[in-house]
């Protein structure tokens, strides 16, 4: 609706793609980046990319699987058949989601997304065989994700995120903890929070850490 003929937007689109039947592509509106897709990505039938969406390289996004305007998926992900990323909401590298996983709040690196706004673990098949990282790395991936959503218990992610904060991590573990930083200081409209464990319970998003939260 907010679409300027004056103003059309672009799309850039990398190499070695398969786009399939039916996928749709935006173009980048006027009010944000152009939409960009990487490269050695699958991209499924009636897929969606939606207009100013970013999608990094080797993503593979299954039937269906839709992306909202604005939102961002990191490289190695996978969608898996009408899986949905709603608008101003990012997905980190690594992230796979089941069937019809749907999210509206921030999706940190190599996690498991399941149901609604839910992480149900680590991609461990992906980080083995992401030959991009290494054994310390993706023990680091663990120990961080085991901070955050298994031994977090009542206290402030605050305290958390300063503990992380205090120890050398390999490059992947760091991103890892760049990404949770970035995701709660983020403002509206990307002030979305970030996805919590095993329940439809979150991390509160900078705007709202007043607010009790607790990750199973």
């Amino acid at each position: 609706r907010s679409y300027k003929p004056d103003q059309p937007g672009e799309l850039f689109i990398g190499d070695k793609n398969v786009i399939r039947e039916g996928v749709t592509l935006h173009r980048g509106n006027w009010n944000g980046p152009a939409t960009r897709v990487g490269s050695n990505c699958y991209i499924m039938a009636q897929a969606h990319a939606g207009h100013n969406a970013q999608i990094g390289d080797w993503v593979t996004m299954a039937n269906a699987a839709a992306l909202a305007g604005h939102s961002s998926v990191g490289n190695y992900c996978v969608l898996s058949a009408f899986a949905s990323v709603h608008q101003f909401t990012s997905v980190g590298e690594g992230v796979m989601f089941q069937a019809c996983g749907r999210v509206s709040m921030h999706v940190p690196p190599w996690c498991l997304v399941a149901d609604y706004n839910t992480i149900a673990g680590l991609n461990r098949i992906g980080m083995r065989r992401n030959p991009n990282l290494t054994q310390v790395e993706r023990d680091e991936i663990k120990e961080v994700y085991r901070a955050i959503y298994r031994r977090k218990g009542g206290r402030p992610m605050e305290e958390v995120m300063s503990e992380l904060g205090a120890r050398t991590w390999s490059p992947a573990a760091a991103r890892w903890i760049a990404f949770i930083r970035e995701s709660l200081d983020q403002k509206p409209p990307r002030s979305r929070g970030v996805c919590g464990g095993g329940s439809r319970r979150r991390v509160p998003s900078s705007t709202d850490r007043a607010e009790t939260a607790e990750i199973g």
